[in-house]
């Protein structure tokens, strides 16, 4: 749904947040361990078709990459998001118990003194986290608009949203005029 009042569409957002934050919550871990390993073993054979993966790391409540981003780590096509001045840096990374430490927001970011940075020209695939998708495959985020700015600049890198298949809202989210669609869901 497409709105025009920046305050209304800002408070719909924000209920929703909240909304989807309790029902995400409420995955059981058995759900949790069937979706970890399913989403692995659907997404590794498509992320071959791509040199590099911009992954994230998962926090508690999202649906668990560390598998995944294992296997993409060793072979060397492993990106991950740090926060700098506000936009989303790219970084390789080869060595997920070495390479990362805690941002101010207690996520998993790559440590510049450990890993190389990258230009947004690397980023051949994104997979993208969300508090919710609905099946014109937009996003709802976090709030602070980092996956927005980046998917903005990088419009023809292809961006998977991924989570739980309790994340699918039934009607459509709101959005603005900039909010790009992702290229595909997976949701587990």
């Amino acid at each position: 749904m497409k709105m025009e009042d920046p305050k209304t569409i800002e408070d719909l957002k924000e209920s929703l947040r909240l909304f989807l934050k309790a029902k995400r919550s409420k995955v059981t871990k058995k759900h949790r361990n069937w979706a970890r390993e399913d989403l692995l073993n659907e997404l590794q054979p498509i992320l071959q078709l791509f040199p590099t993966v911009l992954s994230f790391a998962s926090t508690t409540d999202e649906i668990d990459l560390w598998p995944l981003n294992e296997i993409l780590a060793k072979e060397k096509r492993l990106l991950l998001p740090r926060v700098e001045n506000g936009e989303i840096v790219p970084y390789f990374v080869t060595d997920l118990e070495n390479g990362l430490k805690l941002s101010k927001w207690k996520i998993r970011e790559p440590d510049p003194a450990r890993c190389q940075k990258a230009d947004l020209g690397k980023i051949h695939c994104i997979l993208t986290p969300g508090l919710g998708f609905d099946s014109l495959k937009h996003r709802l985020g976090y709030g602070m608009g980092y996956y927005d700015r980046l998917l903005v600049k990088i419009p023809h890198t292809p961006a998977f949203g991924i989570g739980f298949k309790e994340q699918l809202i039934s009607d459509h989210l709101p959005t603005k005029n900039h909010d790009r669609r992702l290229t595909r869901l997976y949701l587990y």
